[in-house]
């Protein structure tokens, strides 16, 4: 069984086009799934929508009552995917804004079935790139993927960021058994640096797929403020630095 676990927030104008092509791609491929879209207090028609096309897909909207960040929403449909699933069952995570290749997705599920507990899709791995994104959110992303790579205690990961992830469900039931509401800390975009750091110290195993992420597939503008993500980063340095000076002693 996979299960899609998908943060939202106002993409009114991507919703539509991205259940389509998830549900589209998984039907091709003969696999069970389910989505779950995880509202992160929408004020626009995203959550109408949705709901719409409940009786397409297997769709289920879980929703924040505000907007707290991608952290609280994949917190949220964790949780939820959670109570219903076996330790070997699939959690897929992804962009919202259709940004996420659905085409490397039987790559990623290839390396899932070769015992992976996570795999990455990677737009910095080798034969990955970016595309149609602009020069500064280039530099921040890949220079912030960098310095994470020298926190992490896998040096061969290139992409810490990417929300397009699958997880085996048993990894995410171990690391809320470890951590407990401590699990997903970060409420913003770090949230996916957070989540792959705090599995690393579980002892996963994590592989990589090359991906080209095409910023032209979003309609509508980026989320992520690009101020407020830089602070975010200083300070999870700081603190990632300061855990490794403490365990080192």
């Amino acid at each position: 069984m996979m299960i899609f676990v998908i943060p939202v927030y106002n993409e009114e104008k991507n919703i539509k086009s991205l259940l389509r092509n998830v549900f589209t791609y998984v039907e091709s491929k003969k696999w069970s799934c389910k989505i779950i879209l995880a509202d992160d207090g929408s004020t626009d028609s995203t959550v109408s929508i949705a709901n719409g096309m409940k009786g397409t897909f297997p769709l289920e909207v879980v929703s924040n009552p505000v907007n707290m960040g991608p952290g609280a929403a994949f917190d949220s449909g964790f949780r939820q995917a959670l109570k219903n699933t076996g330790e070997d069952d699939i959690i897929i995570t992804m962009e919202a804004d259709n940004t996420s290749d659905i085409g490397i997705l039987d790559k990623m599920i290839a390396e899932m079935d070769a015992g992976t507990e996570i795999v990455l899709a990677s737009c910095y791995a080798k034969e990955g790139t970016v595309e149609g994104a602009t020069l500064c959110r280039k530099i921040l992303s890949y220079g912030a993927n960098i310095i994470v790579r020298m926190l992490s205690r896998d040096k061969k990961i290139n992409t810490f960021s990417s929300f397009y992830r699958c997880y085996r469900s048993g990894i995410l039931s171990k690391a809320y058994t470890v951590y407990g509401s401590k699990f997903i800390e970060e409420n913003g975009f770090l949230c996916a640096v957070d989540i792959l750091l705090k599995l690393q110290r579980l002892g996963v195993q994590v592989k990589e797929v090359p991906m080209i992420l095409r910023s032209s597939k979003r309609v509508g503008k980026s989320k992520m403020k690009t101020i407020k993500t830089i602070l975010s980063y200083l300070k999870l340095f700081v603190k990632e630095g300061i855990r490794s000076v403490v365990n080192t002693k």
